[in-house]
């Protein structure tokens, strides 16, 4: 075995040990809250605010595009 295919197997072999404790599943209502948090408060979307979201496509001349969604 040569040297770089050790340090690939050695790569993969610690990648393997160290990911799997940090990569917690989270429920899919944390990632729902999480996605929503994050998305507020870069001010790239509108929520729950269909007026407000209407003047400001009106005033940039640009579409919009509306998610109704109902999650149970």
């Amino acid at each position: 075995m040569n040297p770089s295919s050790s340090a690939w197997i050695l790569l993969c072999w610690s990648l393997l040990v160290v990911l799997p404790p940090s990569a917690q599943a989270q429920t899919r209502d944390e990632k729902v809250r999480q996605d929503k948090a994050s998305v507020q408060a870069n001010g790239q979307w509108i929520y729950n605010d269909l007026d407000l979201a209407m003047a400001e496509a009106r005033r940039d001349n640009k579409p919009l595009l509306a998610t109704f969604r109902c999650i149970p």
